[in-house]
């Protein structure tokens, strides 16, 4: 069994790149795509949690990546379902202090729970977003934060100094704040 664990990358796709980068092998347009969309996915295009090493994948990667293709997946049709779940995701948003919370209910695919949580986190009082979801019996949960300095007790302490505010939960909110 080998594990590779780098806490400090923004991007599993990054250390992925670092050994192709070693290998010196020829790197095809596919995989270059699908690394180069990882790296922007999960560090937000480099705006959030990215580190030198991530930067210094995606601008290896982009020549080799195929830009019609690369739009095609950011771009993806999805079905009616997929609004169905931030619909649910505002309606269910609860707002303690600096922290919003969605309960979701069942969900087509486990990444909906992060992106709603993503999403939520655009709010403009929230600096902690947190949506919950369950797929195939199993609850997933996905923490985000504007943080610079993010730890779980920063984050439980956050939790309690908002909670003992009271909670406010606003059936109207909107992406661009709350009603």
């Amino acid at each position: 069994m080998f594990l590779d664990l780098r806490e400090e990358y923004g991007a599993t796709s990054t250390i992925l790149t670092e050994y192709l980068r070693e290998s010196r092998l020829e790197i095809e347009s596919k995989l270059a795509t699908a690394l180069f969309y990882g790296i922007a996915a999960e560090t937000q295009d480099l705006g959030r949690e990215s580190t030198p090493a991530d930067i210094a994948a995606a601008h290896f990667l982009y020549p080799y990546a195929n830009k019609r293709r690369l739009a095609k997946i950011e771009n993806a049709r999805v079905p009616r379902v997929y609004f169905r779940a931030f619909h649910d995701a505002i309606e269910r948003a609860a707002i303690y202090g600096r922290v919003v919370v969605s309960i979701l209910p069942s969900v087509q695919y486990p990444d909906m729970v992060a992106e709603v949580a993503d999403f939520l986190l655009r709010l403009d009082e929230a600096e902690w977003a947190c949506a919950i979801g369950t797929f195939d019996r199993h609850v997933h949960v996905s923490l985000r934060t504007t943080d610079r300095t993010p730890t779980p007790a920063r984050f439980c302490r956050v939790c309690s100094q908002s909670l003992g505010r009271g909670a406010r939960h606003d059936r109207r909110w909107t992406g661009a704040g709350a009603g």
